[in-house]
């Protein structure tokens, strides 16, 4: 049922060729209708997901720059709160660490105590709390 979305990385190499990194199928959530607030999902895997999402859509903004990954996920429907992850390339693990988690609320920014052992191949839209 459906599809998965993955980010492949590739590395360049000195010969300008270029070799796998790593593959994430947990960074695009899956995408349920937004105009529908209390869809009848009749598997329950399904909808278990679309229980722990808080929204339909979590993912907020995805960027990308040199070795550093910047998540941000809904934390509500207007736009209004968001959790921000930043991840940073981990050469011996093969995998981004984070590096910093933050509140941002009403375009205010708070830092967050998280766990620096965290990864991106670990992160879960389920597990999101702000504490």
């Amino acid at each position: 049922m459906g599809d998965t979305s993955f980010i492949v990385f590739y590395a360049k190499k000195i010969d300008s060729s270029y070799s796998f990194v790593k593959q994430f199928d947990n960074i695009y959530p899956v995408y349920f209708d937004a105009n529908n607030e209390s869809p009848d999902i009749k598997d329950s895997l399904l909808n278990k997901l679309f229980d722990c999402y808080g929204m339909p859509d979590p993912l907020g903004n995805l960027t990308f720059s040199e070795d550093t990954i910047i998540l941000s996920v809904h934390m509500d429907h207007q736009n209004y709160e968001y959790l921000r992850y930043g991840y940073k390339y981990d050469k011996i693990k093969n995998d981004w660490k984070m590096i910093y988690k933050t509140h941002i609320v009403d375009s205010k920014e708070t830092a967050l105590k998280f766990d620096n052992t965290n990864y991106l191949s670990e992160f879960n839209y389920c597990n999101q709390t702000i504490e």
